[in-house]
């Protein structure tokens, strides 16, 4: 009886395991999609989506001098969408209703690298789709930046 049991117990693990490995990923790479509003671009460098998690990369690049974007500790470069304000993201044209967060980091004078990390979705986010992110504020200032771009499997 032992032995039916381990391999059971081997079957279901093979199972878990090449689930695990078979998860839907889908990336838009080299996307590059900017918009420019008060000196301030706004860049969509990378969409990745597993499931229904998607991580958007961004930079932000600004003429002027940028003000010190804020942590919420020394080792955490991650803020609840204080310095953008919560990005608007649409698929397929319709509001998608989520929660996140947004990490950054800066790469050179007045200019920040991050991901918009887009989680617990109430709806699916379809494998082939156009999303649209809109941005109103950044380092505290208000405006307009809109990216487009679509994702294909």
């Amino acid at each position: 009886m032992k032995v039916k049991k381990g391999k059971a117990f081997l079957l279901t693990f093979l199972m878990c395991i090449s689930m695990f490995y078979i998860s839907e990923r889908v990336s838009a790479n080299d996307i590059e999609k900017s918009a420019t509003d008060h000196g301030i671009t706004f860049e969509i460098k990378d969409a990745v989506k597993e499931g229904n998690t998607l991580n958007i990369k961004y930079e932000i690049q600004s003429k002027t001098a940028v003000p010190e974007m804020e942590t919420d500790n020394a080792n955490s470069k991650v803020k609840d969408f204080v310095d953008m304000g919560k990005p608007h993201i649409f698929v397929n044209g319709k509001s998608l209703n989520y929660s996140g967060s947004v990490s950054h980091e800066k790469i050179a004078d007045n200019q920040y690298k991050g991901v918009i990390k887009v989680k617990q979705v109430e709806q699916e986010i379809p494998t082939n789709c156009d999303l649209k992110v809109v941005v109103d504020n950044v380092f505290g200032k208000e405006g307009q930046w809109i990216t487009k771009f679509p994702i294909k499997e």
